[in-house]
């Protein structure tokens, strides 16, 4: 399974919250329309357009989404060259992102389930910026399991580094 979150820690400054708020928007416009039968070019374009709109379609430097099965990116996906229509029982991934190099990115990504009668987000979901006091994080290399606190109800997580500088050693 992929799953990606963007936190910020400490505060968010009124252009991440603009970035976050894009890409989200990107990937519910890419959510809307996915289902079998629309081909991979139209889900990704849809969530491309909304961050073209928003004055950083240069910052978004990957496709959509992939599909997973016994390799990480495999086909059906979710590309500007792909003219395929999904098909039925396929699990893709939706996962736009803006960078913005030397200061930040936003990546958000889902997972979907392509079925005959509905599409199944597979990924949960919490509400966009939710506030959660009291996070400790544990820096492991190349990630960080963050434990939450009050609000989180002591549950951990584990959060991939897509952009930072943050590094660990052994």
């Amino acid at each position: 399974s992929d799953m990606t979150r963007t936190v910020a820690v400490g505060y968010a400054t009124e252009e991440m919250k603009k970035v976050y708020n894009t890409v989200l928007e990107a990937q519910l416009a890419a959510l809307a329309i996915s289902k079998a039968g629309v081909p991979g070019k139209d889900i990704d374009g849809a969530a491309r357009k909304v961050i073209t709109d928003a004055g950083y379609g240069e910052y978004f430097g990957h496709s959509l989404g992939h599909s997973l099965g016994l390799e990480v990116h495999e086909k059906p996906n979710a590309t500007p060259g792909n003219d395929k229509p999904l098909p039925f029982h396929a699990v893709i991934s939706v996962e736009p992102g803006i960078y913005l190099e030397g200061k930040f990115g936003v990546r958000i990504e889902d997972m979907l389930y392509i079925g005959e009668k509905e599409v199944k987000n597979l990924t949960k979901r919490y509400a966009a910026h939710k506030a959660v006091d009291n996070i400790s994080f544990s820096i492991k290399k190349g990630e960080i399991v963050g434990f939450l606190g009050p609000n989180g109800a002591g549950k951990s997580t584990t959060m991939n580094i897509i952009t930072g500088y943050l590094s660990a050693t052994d």
